[in-house]
């Protein structure tokens, strides 16, 4: 199956006279063409994925920039800035260092924040990596696409949050950090995953209010812990920060950088679901304003807890610091808990709500088995079409701004990739179980995302910076022209 691929003109600086998207399907509220080729019956017949770029999908979530803000809020903000800055110290060795390498990573995560804002500008469709890579790898014909679809249907879980949450809750209810019955925390991690995926069936609604209040409440978390060690660090501070305890072993700060980074994780979140925002400005802003505040957060509360949290005499670090900044007592412990629960929630409901649309946008290309099933809405037609082509005859036709008849077609929630979703949650949770030690089976699933986004985000680097037209798309960009034009 071939298809004709020119990726020069989707990143022209004239958005108008760009081909159709390479995305199996765009929920959006925009149209960048008009599908009146499907209807040439003396063209030849187009492949699934061209079928689908010209189909405007007519949705009632269109997202503002503080539901573009939350959702990156909520993924980045998880358990690794409240377990990464002593392992980040460990792995240095020095405060002061490390100090610089968080820096170091929230200027790559600045510097990565621009290059997917330009291309979301360029490519604003639903899919963001998926449908990245596919215009910058076109050969061999989808198998960047397919590849990056197979990672992200197999790979891309909450199984790690919802076995936290499991985790809290119980330390929550018996003041017992030691987890004595892994059934109870996986049937637990079920349990909140399968809410989860119903709340966001029947209303997506409440998910998305939901997902506003629970990223206010995170920064609120921030903030508090930011605050509480100050208070710590001025009464008493520790004067080692450029100090070496000397017996520590050999240090790694590639390893620092890379935990540094998934500390990062999820500052892409948004562009996942770019087809459902009414403008690049609403991306924008919601984007640009989530990263800054948890980057600036991240910061700051490492800065305090190198002051507040001194080494201890054998090398080591103190891991659970948070309680050690509000009195360190059985109350403090069980608070921590439960507001940890509850950011994992948020987590969730933001991770589900993005991944379950680029799966079904997925199962549309038909490179899954099932994918007839993975791709249907919530029932609101007694019918769903069986390809992109039979597709065209639910379409009603409504009237762009330009005048120009668009085929419209009214969807509910993304039923087949809600299930697709809650299926692969539940084996990570389940498979799980065959590791004795408790935190390393909750970090399993989460583990394998790192590194599958390590590598693909290394290949999605390298091919962007090399590629002649995408350098072109990174010179255009308006931070660049400074630094070019002394060059």
């Amino acid at each position: 199956m071939e298809r004709s691929h020119s990726p020069e003109p989707y990143l022209s600086p004239d958005p108008t006279h760009r081909p159709p998207s390479p995305a199996p399907s765009r929920l959006s509220v925009e149209s960048a063409v008009s599908p009146h080729s499907l209807n040439d019956y003396d063209a030849p017949r187009p492949t699934p994925l061209q079928a689908t770029r010209a189909i405007k999908i007519e949705v009632h979530r269109k997202l503002t920039w503080w539901d573009v803000a939350s959702l990156i809020i909520n993924k980045m903000i998880g358990t690794g800035i409240f377990t990464g800055p002593p392992m980040i110290l460990l792995y240095t060795g020095k405060k002061s260092s490390a100090l610089w390498i968080w820096a170091g990573g929230f200027v790559y995560i600045l510097i990565s924040m621009t290059l997917y804002l330009e291309f979301s500008r360029k490519l604003p469709y639903t899919g963001g990596e998926l449908v990245y890579l596919d215009e910058i790898l076109p050969k061999p014909a989808l198998l960047s696409y397919t590849c990056y679809a197979l990672y992200f249907v197999c790979i891309y879980t909450t199984a790690t949050n919802s076995m936290q949450f499991a985790r809290q809750v119980i330390i929550a209810a018996t003041s017992d950090t030691d987890i004595h019955d892994q059934r109870v925390m996986r049937f637990i991690a079920v349990v909140i995953s399968t809410v989860i995926c119903l709340l966001l069936y029947f209303s997506t609604a409440t998910g998305r209010r939901l997902n506003r209040y629970l990223a206010w409440l995170k920064i609120g978390l921030m903030i508090s812990v930011f605050m509480a060690g100050a208070i710590k660090a001025g009464k008493a501070p520790a004067h080692d920060i450029n100090a070496s305890p000397s017996l520590r072993g050999h240090s790694s700060s590639a390893t620092a950088l890379l935990q540094v980074l998934f500390s990062f994780q999820g500052w892409e979140n948004a562009t996942l679901v770019a087809g459902e925002i009414p403008d690049h400005q609403t991306l924008r802003k919601g984007f640009i304003r989530a990263v800054w505040i948890v980057g600036v957060l991240y910061i700051l509360i490492n800065i305090v807890y190198c002051y507040a949290i001194p080494w201890e005499p054998d090398g080591t670090m103190v891991l659970q610091y948070v309680p050690l900044f509000f009195g360190n007592s059985d109350r403090a412990k069980q608070a921590w808990a439960i507001l940890t629960a509850f950011s994992a929630v948020g987590s969730m409901i933001s991770v589900t709500y993005t991944c379950v649309r680029v799966k079904q946008t997925i199962a549309w290309a038909n490179i899954l088995p099932w994918s007839s099933f993975w791709r249907t809405s919530a029932p609101v037609r007694s019918k769903e079409p069986k390809d992109a082509i039979e597709m065209q005859g639910l379409l009603s036709q409504t009237t762009g701004d330009d005048g120009e008849s668009i085929p419209t077609l009214r969807t509910g929630a993304p039923q087949g990739g809600i299930a697709l979703h809650w299926l692969a949650c539940v084996f990570y949770i389940s498979v799980s179980s065959v590791i004795s030690e408790v935190t390393e089976a909750i970090l399993f699933s989460g583990l394998l995302l790192t590194y599958g986004h390590a590598i693909v985000g290394s290949e999605f680097g390298l091919q962007k910076c090399f590629q002649p037209h995408v350098l072109q798309l990174i010179l255009q960009h308006s931070c660049y022209r400074p630094f070019l034009s002394k060059i």
